[in-house]
């Protein structure tokens, strides 16, 4: 289960590391992954934006 304390935990966290890179890690169906880095650009409270650093 998820408490209060651990999403405010988080939240803080992420907060903390904006302007930092950062590694995006996803899924894009049937087995496939993938992995990028990013730049960590705004934090809101249910919301964070990445700007994806070009290749």
């Amino acid at each position: 289960m998820i408490y209060r304390n651990d999403i405010t935990n988080l939240r803080d966290d992420i907060e903390e590391k904006v302007g930092q890179k950062i590694i995006v890690k996803g899924t894009l169906g049937r087995s496939k992954f993938f992995e990028k880095e990013a730049t960590l650009q705004k934090a809101y409270p249910n919301l964070f934006i990445v700007k994806f650093l070009l290749d």
